[in-house]
């Protein structure tokens, strides 16, 4: 009974071992009883690592820079790469005196996925403290279109002054969240109506003033209302992160305003559609209706204001691709660069960006 008892003892083991020589995997030549054995002994599940915060990444046509905040503690970072077509795998490890790293002489194109991992040494071991997201990046291109399906703002039911609404949920559904164009007007974003006073309540027959909301800060009057007139990037940024937080998404949006045309290019580049300002098939804008806020500021509007998706562009060609609500299409649609800045430009250098 002993010497039974002995060889089965003696198959475990050597059953185990050479599990642990292949990594953990099985051979389908195993004994079942020795599969078995070995699922029991295994070590259970690593406890999942605290988050690197601000690891994120930027690209030129020949590398990639990437950056994250210091890690208290760290004796290093281990950044893992895995270059998407060719699957070529590196490790490089950094001084914890670092919180950035540039990987160069790739070629234009490259898509690449990155890992950080902070770790403490034991010896000759790592010991990982802390772990990032996993960051996908594509080294410039002259030329780049994003698969982001355009929504018009006048299919049912209509948004007849909701172009931002509109270019949000189309960013949104990009994004994969179910939201329409309405559901963001009516539940996420802040608006104001308009209303008329007299400049002197005292006399019967006094002229009124217009009263509204400031555009940079809430929507004047109402998207579903062919009377109103539009806003900027940050009640749109608001009502994004509304949404967002309803959805308890780690995705934020924040206006960005004031930046050149070909700063956003490197967003869409590495898969980020921007919401953008110019105007309805760029036509040149023109003063319009004015009105006054609550606190006393003129508000002028700017005529043929219209809010877009940046999805694409084509340097060589002189060329962007937006997604348009004015437009029943799905496909974005080419534009002059050139004009596109230019119009850009006179409705302030507005945008928002979602990440």
């Amino acid at each position: 009974m002993k010497n039974k008892i002995a060889l089965i003892s003696a198959v475990i083991a050597v059953g185990v071992l050479c599990s642990c020589a292949k990594g953990g995997e099985q051979s389908s030549a195993e004994p079942a009883a020795v599969s078995a054995v070995s699922t029991q002994t295994a070590e259970p599940k690593e406890p999942e690592l605290p988050l690197i915060e601000g690891f994120k990444g930027s690209t030129d046509k020949s590398g990639f820079k990437l950056a994250w905040k210091s890690c208290e503690g760290a004796d290093g970072y281990e950044i893992d790469v895995t270059f998407v077509k060719s699957g070529e795998t590196q490790k490089h490890f950094i001084s914890n005196e670092l919180t950035e790293y540039v990987i160069t002489d790739r070629p234009s194109g490259e898509r690449a996925e990155f890992t950080l991992a902070a770790f403490k040494q034991q010896g000759s071991d790592k010991e990982y403290t802390a772990r990032s997201k996993t960051v996908t990046l594509t080294t410039m291109q002259d030329k780049c279109i994003l698969g982001v399906m355009n929504i018009c703002q006048h299919s049912r039911p209509s948004l007849p002054t909701g172009c931002e609404c509109t270019a949000l949920a189309t960013v949104l559904k990009y994004y994969g969240f179910d939201v329409t164009k309405n559901e963001i007007a009516d539940m996420y974003l802040e608006k104001q109506p308009f209303y008329e006073k007299k400049k002197d309540p005292k006399k019967k027959d006094s002229e009124t003033q217009l009263y509204g909301a400031d555009p940079d800060k809430v929507f004047p009057g109402d998207p579903e209302d062919i009377n109103s007139y539009g806003c900027y990037s940050t009640p749109i940024a608001n009502a994004a992160n509304r949404f967002l937080a309803s959805q308890q998404s780690e995705l934020k949006a924040k206006a960005v305003d004031g930046k050149k045309l070909s700063y956003w290019y490197k967003y869409v580049n590495n898969g980020t559609p921007i919401i953008i300002w110019a105007t309805d098939g760029l036509k040149k804008s023109e003063e319009g209706d004015s009105w006054l806020t609550e606190d006393g500021k003129e508000i002028t509007w700017l005529h043929n204001e219209h809010c877009l998706v940046l999805v694409g562009f084509d340097t060589e060609a002189g060329v962007v691709f937006c997604c348009d609500p004015l437009r029943r299409n799905t496909e974005p649609t080419r534009l002059s660069e050139k004009l596109f800045e230019k119009r850009y430009k006179e409705q302030g250098m507005h945008a928002v960006l979602i990440e």
